[in-house]
């Protein structure tokens, strides 16, 4: 669990009393739990795709890599890409 500053913490709470205190003042314990936990099962699903998509492009960078260290090994330059 991160800690956060004490006026961190009442921003957020004030933030949270002012906005959206409407949205979710209506939900239980075990229903806000159940809440919480979907939302945090969606956020992790949004930030997969991004990771996902992240670790594509690190593979295409390192076989770009690769590529460049063999022609550079063979001595050729680097329009020799075919």
């Amino acid at each position: 669990m991160q800690v956060v500053s004490v006026s961190k913490e009442y921003y957020m709470r004030r933030h949270y009393s002012t906005m959206h205190e409407n949205k979710y003042a209506t939900y239980t314990d075990e229903s806000r739990r159940i809440l919480v936990a979907d939302l945090k099962k969606k956020l992790k699903q949004q930030t997969g795709m991004f990771s996902e998509i992240l670790h594509s492009l690190t593979h295409s960078l390192y076989a770009s890599y690769a590529v460049s260290l063999e022609l550079a090994s063979a001595k050729k330059s680097f329009t020799d890409g075919d």
